[in-house]
């Protein structure tokens, strides 16, 4: 057993969930990013870990993590998702999401001092990572798909028009086509110079219980359209965020106070802010997963003769041989792992990803010392997903030390 590991085994559980002392806490706002720092009184590490919390927690829901990290010698940084706690920047989308992501590290980097960052991701908030490692914005969620279906369409226009009047001059329409092209080529290939740009200084990427796919993460929630707004609003809450557990909330096995979201002894369960409910609805119906986007860049960038941005360097060297841990749990209600087939599907997908280790084992979806507690208050507990994300990080940082 190490060193790490016998620490966290004789801790009590009073520890795990109590601010320590010797770990400086606080809170952040720079641009997009909301988060709180987790740094050892008088230490100056220049390793850091950014911790993405899922889309059901804020930034406060890896704080026990963040303590454990921090008294290993690591900058620790977690971050509200947009929507999520203090941070109402525009919407929850991956664009927006993996924009913020990549502000973090470069903050990390520029403000911080850290010349070696791991990206730790739980959850949806995993998706984001892949995404934002392909240099994935905005500008590419609002304007390359519409593009791609406007070629689309035009290209059926030109074939019907040919098949009624074989002699109509469709070299305007090519044309057109060729526009629409050479934008979404534009809007690609910048994104993989950003992403080149800011990527350089991330060592790896620990993906916590990370979903095939975004819409499996909200299964049946678009049932809820039809609805009245007043009424799709108090289902949503009442059956998802789980309002209940705003009143009291459970710690082995006994009843505490309610605490309030601001407090970073908390870790609230849902941290969403719910008045956006409708445009979350519709992005769910209609989202791009990392796969899409990774198979657009192939098609679209592979062509770029720029040894700087061309796809296949890009995809060997910032996305292939990035290493990444991937750790879930057989008690997870949400990947649903002991569902027969399901667990060969998982993996398969963590080993597309490439240079990927996959970790699995007895614990819940937020990586609970006790599995059975699946919904619950604090997330990565787990004195084996803690150590395991600690050699991780000591085996890939350590050239920055």
């Amino acid at each position: 057993m190490s060193v790490w590991l016998q620490r966290l085994k004789h801790q009590s559980r009073d520890v795990v969930f109590r601010k320590r002392e010797d770990i400086r806490q606080e809170d952040i706002h720079a641009g997009r990013v909301y988060g709180t720092f987790y740094i050892k009184q008088g230490t100056s590490p220049n390793r850091g870990v950014l911790m993405l919390p899922g889309v059901s927690g804020s930034r406060h829901a890896l704080g026990v993590l963040g303590q454990h990290l921090a008294d290993a010698g690591f900058f620790a940084l977690s971050i509200d998702l947009p929507l999520h706690n203090n941070n109402l920047n525009d919407r929850l989308t991956f664009g927006e999401t993996s924009e913020i992501i990549t502000e973090a590290v470069l903050l990390m980097r520029r403000q911080y001092g850290m010349t070696g960052v791991v990206v730790l991701a739980h959850s949806t908030s995993a998706l984001a990572a892949l995404f934002s490692a392909m240099g994935y914005n905005v500008a590419v969620e609002e304007s390359v798909y519409k593009l791609w279906e406007y070629i689309y369409s035009m290209l059926a226009y030109i074939q019907l028009i040919v098949a009624k009047f074989p002699t109509y001059n469709t070299t305007p329409l090519f044309e057109n086509i060729e526009k629409a092209y050479g934008k979404i080529q534009t809007v690609v290939v910048t994104a993989l110079k950003n992403g080149i740009a800011s990527h350089t200084v991330i060592a790896g990427y620990i993906l916590l219980a990370a979903p095939l796919h975004f819409k499996g993460a909200f299964p049946g929630i678009c049932l809820l359209r039809p609805l009245p707004p007043l009424l799709r609003n108090r289902v949503f809450e009442t059956l998802i965020i789980h309002k209940r557990i705003e009143k009291k909330h459970y710690k082995e096995g006994h009843e505490y106070p309610y605490v309030r979201e601001q407090n970073p002894e908390y870790a609230r369960w849902w941290a969403l802010k719910t008045q956006h409910l409708d445009k979350l609805l519709e992005y769910i119906q209609q989202v791009r997963e990392p796969k899409d986007f990774l198979k657009l860049m192939e098609d679209f960038a592979s062509g770029e003769q720029d040894e700087h941005t061309n796809f296949f360097r890009y995809c060997q060297k910032f996305l292939e041989r990035k290493p990444k841990l991937f750790i879930y749990g057989k008690w997870d209600f949400y990947l649903r792992p002991f569902i027969p087939g399901k667990r060969k599907q998982i993996e398969q997908f963590y080993r597309s990803c490439t240079n990927a280790e996959i970790y699995y084992g007895d614990y819940s979806h937020i990586m609970r010392e006790r599995a059975a507690h699946q919904v619950s208050t604090i997330g990565v507990t787990n004195p084996e997903v803690t150590e395991r994300i600690m050699l991780f990080l000591d085996q890939h940082l350590r050239r920055f030390i």
